[in-house]
């Protein structure tokens, strides 16, 4: 039979503290203290063996005073000149004594987790400062590479070792795109993208813009010249990097402030892009078939041939 594990008292009891805030437990505190304060007033007006003595001796039945005596017992401070008299007042006053500290303790630990998460929410924020950094390079550098290969590209310098350095930049750009999605909408960043400028959104969204038109200039080009990919699996991997940007950017569409224009134009490049790579697909089977039926008449470089 299995075990029937319950918490224990002081892991509820923890548990509940770090769920209150240190308002609340302010609030609790110092209403305790307004309580026990009450409590003396009572004591000392209606009975006579249980009361607060002034330090000439008198009774102490101000409601002022007594909320004072309550203060200055549950911070364990004990100036001295007002004492409890009696069994009852005693006994009231070591328990505020012992609540008293133990809601000190409460409020000293919540000040030090305040303290803490801010200082860990700094930390993070510049991690987060960092990543946005590194998606913003990782756009730049793929633009760099993509300038690279057109340059060969129109000189239909395009081997096999070319086609291998392009499969290499689009997986990059969809692991950067990738790390984009996480950056946005994980839930451990959340609160800190939340608090993103629209500065540092428009700079991501502008280098998603360029890396796009940088994969369009490729396909309109392959378009013109009629060449093709030697493997399938980069048009499914454009096609791939089309989806999930376009579902990127109707995610942060709706949770962030981000212009209109900016994200159907990234979208308009999409689609131009979706239809470059059916294009070349169609490219890709007219070539395949005249090479069937006079392979003499058409030449291809086996490089540039689809799988």
């Amino acid at each position: 039979m299995e075990k029937i594990t319950s918490k224990r008292p002081s892991t509820y009891v923890i548990e509940v503290v770090e769920r209150t805030s240190f308002f609340r437990i302010f609030t609790i505190w110092f209403m305790l203290i307004l309580l026990f304060a009450l409590s003396y007033h009572g004591l000392t007006k209606y009975t006579n063996e249980n009361y607060l003595m002034g330090s000439n001796g008198s009774k102490i039945t101000n409601l002022v005073e007594s909320v004072y005596y309550s203060f200055i017992t549950a911070t364990s401070t004990g100036y001295g000149d007002i004492v409890p008299r009696g069994p009852i007042s005693r006994t009231l006053a070591i328990v505020e004594v012992i609540v008293g500290l133990i809601m000190l303790a409460i409020i000293t630990s919540k000040l030090v987790a305040l303290k803490q998460e801010k200082l860990l929410e700094q930390i993070y924020h510049l991690s987060f400062s960092e990543k946005i950094n590194r998606v913003i390079s990782n756009f730049h550098l793929f633009g760099h590479n993509m300038d690279s290969l057109l340059y060969d590209l129109k000189g239909k310098k395009f081997d096999h070792k070319r086609i291998m350095s392009l499969s290499h930049n689009m997986t990059k750009l969809d692991q950067n795109i990738g790390d984009m999605e996480k950056m946005f909408f994980s839930e451990n960043n959340i609160k800190i993208s939340k608090k993103l400028s629209n500065s540092s959104i428009l700079q991501i969204l502008t280098g998603l813009k360029k890396s796009m038109l940088k994969i369009k200039y490729i396909l309109k080009i392959s378009n013109e010249s009629e060449l093709v990919y030697k493997r399938k699996s980069l048009s499914r991997k454009v096609m791939g990097i089309c989806e999930e940007s376009e579902r990127i950017l109707n995610e942060i569409n709706q949770s962030y402030s981000v212009p209109l224009e900016k994200v159907n134009g990234i979208k308009s490049t999409l689609r131009e892009i979706r239809v470059y790579v059916l294009n070349l697909k169609l490219s890709h089977k007219k070539i395949m078939m005249n090479l069937e039926l006079n392979p003499q008449v058409i030449h291809v470089p086996e490089a540039i041939l689809a799988e």
